[in-house]
């Protein structure tokens, strides 16, 4: 199929809603990622910061967005208003380009960056959420795709972007901080002319012991009794993101192995672009198969990714080959979100989703710091191999859980609270 047809045929069933929040998303990736390439540049060559310490701070800055993920998930079901949450939180990254621009110290680049993660976690739970609201019960996979595509595809400019201010620039690292702003007050544009909230007339907005009481900020019976399926999908991102460090790791790692610094962006732009070329195809198959298919097959790819990177020894062909997988791999994340709505209930969804990157952060978080300590007591080679053994866990864990098939018919339960034994199996 040509591939405009494929994308005509894929216009034909997404809403406008998912289009307009997947193009925000697009250009906000465009402005975290020149940010993303650039930062740690500037903390190591002109900060002088160490990679141990680089390891640290990045594991911070990163868990600084893990609350906000959280609250931001239980404050929008609670409020029922996705999209005001997304303009606060993008307002916020916005803000925190201005803030590298005046930053001259590690502890302004610390702050700046811990405000743009803070943006960057509130966006998260409602956003996926918003996504869970709008899509088809039947095509959740491909919309969820949808959005990772373009989104990580913003990633893939936001390298072009940075390559050509890495090379155009002399290193004036301020203009270049203040430059990634422009992208990302056009995705705040995008959000609030072409993204409307959903209908929430149908969503249970009291509880049903109390008819005429407004529903409290946090209902930890309902959070308790979601779906046994919820909290297995939570656990095995927490062992898949367990093994997957902060790109600043490979964007060093590469450097070492003999990439020049002005072409670093490219080991960015190789992986988004698999991500975005697999996010798609990998989430519609996820419509139509045990989506411990695809689960599995991220974990098998991230081994196969990790354990290359290891082996490749200066050789670029081998580098470049694992970023590829690790890229793939990335595009599998999709079914991990489509699952989520699928066992949720919709009133509950961005709660779950908060609790979800919650858990995804903190491992994340682990990752990192794992690393940067087996990076600089033994070698990069070591780090990666020895998170990798992870990825074997996740596989032997997946083996032993129920199948997660796709199914809406869970996400269309508005009755509260949900029973332990509900299960969109």
């Amino acid at each position: 199929m040509p591939l405009t047809a494929y994308f005509k045929k894929i216009v034909s069933f997404v809403p406008r809603g998912v289009w307009f929040l997947s193009l925000s998303n697009f250009f906000t990736n465009i402005a975290s990622t020149i940010v993303i390439v650039i930062a740690p540049l500037f903390l190591t060559n002109v900060l002088n910061i160490s990679i141990s310490s680089l390891g640290f701070f990045e594991g911070v800055v990163e868990s600084s967005a893990l609350l906000a993920r959280f609250f931001s998930g239980v404050l929008a079901d609670w409020m029922k208003k996705y999209k005001k949450i997304l303009v606060v939180a993008s307002a916020m990254s916005i803000l925190s380009r201005f803030l590298l621009f005046f930053s001259t110290t590690i502890w302004g680049v610390f702050g700046a960056r811990v405000v743009d993660r803070l943006g960057n976690g509130m966006q998260a739970s409602p956003r996926d959420a918003l996504v869970g609201h709008l899509a088809p019960a039947d095509k959740r996979g491909t919309c969820y795709g949808l959005r990772q595509a373009l989104t990580v595809f913003g990633s893939v400019v936001g390298s072009g972007c940075a390559f050509f201010l890495l090379s155009f620039g002399a290193k004036n690292y301020s203009f270049m901080f203040l430059f990634a702003a422009l992208p990302a007050m056009t995705g705040l544009i995008v959000l609030l002319k072409g993204v409307q909230e959903p209908p929430f007339s149908q969503e249970p907005s009291v509880s049903s012991e109390s008819p005429h009481k407004t529903k409290p900020l946090f209902c930890w019976k309902e959070i308790a009794n979601l779906p046994a399926n919820y909290w297995l999908i939570v656990f095995m991102i927490f062992l898949f993101m367990c093994s997957h460090f902060s790109c600043s790791f490979l964007l060093i790692f590469s450097k070492e192995q003999g990439v020049p610094e002005v072409y670093l962006p490219f080991v960015l732009t190789v992986q988004c672009l698999f991500t975005t070329m697999a996010a798609i195809p990998l989430s519609k198959l996820a419509d139509r198969v045990d989506r411990r298919v695809i689960l599995g097959l991220g974990f098998i790819i991230h081994i196969a990714s990790n354990v290359i990177l290891a082996l490749s020894g200066g050789n670029l062909f081998l580098l470049f080959l694992s970023i590829a997988l690790w890229g793939i791999n990335v595009g599998t994340q999709g079914a991990f979100l489509s699952a989520v709505s699928d066992v949720v209930p919709k009133h509950l969804l961005g709660t779950a989703f908060g609790i979800f990157h919650l858990v995804s952060g903190l491992g994340v978080f682990l990752a990192n710091v794992v690393v940067s300590v087996l990076w600089a007591r033994y070698s990069p080679q070591q780090a990666f191999l020895s998170i990798t053994s992870i990825s074997f866990l996740g596989i032997l864990c997946l083996l032993r859980t129920k199948p997660i098939k796709p199914n809406g018919a869970a996400n269309n339960t508005v009755c509260a609270p949900v029973s332990g034994n509900t299960s969109s199996n």
